[in-house]
């Protein structure tokens, strides 16, 4: 069995270096603050790139679960042809988790750039943890009544 590389982990390890290298040049804790404005800022663009290109990350990714099995692929695929309802859910999902994504990463970059390092580091995971859930509530109320066709 081929071993195949996580690009995510690859990634975060280069923001992190990028990062590092940085603060160590600067002699400065900003970079190393915004990391994860990075990290949550990319994925959040990602996801509404995704729906600008009509090709939105939730419905790309629900396809993928039924890879496996052509006859639950077909199932699906119909299922999505026959509701559009189910496409503009999904739409809807993707576009509020990279909302939930970007606005996670702006309020922390604006922490990180508007109070001390102390400070930021008190009050950034709070601040991320309340707006993930906001977004993650919000997205399960948009996702609302998709169940899996039996």
């Amino acid at each position: 069995m081929a071993r195949r590389a996580d690009w995510i982990a690859i990634a975060s390890a280069a923001v992190f270096a990028a990062t590092a290298a940085i603060a160590l040049h600067t002699q400065s804790s900003l970079p190393i603050e915004l990391k994860g404005s990075f990290m949550t800022g990319a994925a959040g663009l990602v996801r509404l790139v995704s729906v600008a290109a009509e090709r939105p990350l939730l419905v790309s990714l629900a396809r993928m679960r039924h890879r496996s099995d052509p006859a639950q692929a077909a199932a699906f695929d119909q299922r999505l042809a026959r509701d559009p309802s189910i496409h503009r859910r999904l739409t809807r999902g993707t576009v509020l988790i990279g909302a939930t994504f970007l606005l996670d990463a702006l309020a922390r970059a604006a922490l990180a750039l508007t109070v001390p390092t102390a400070t930021f580091l008190a009050v950034s995971p709070p601040v991320s943890w309340g707006s993930i859930i906001a977004g993650f509530a919000a997205t399960l109320l948009a996702l609302r009544g998709l169940r899996p066709a039996r």
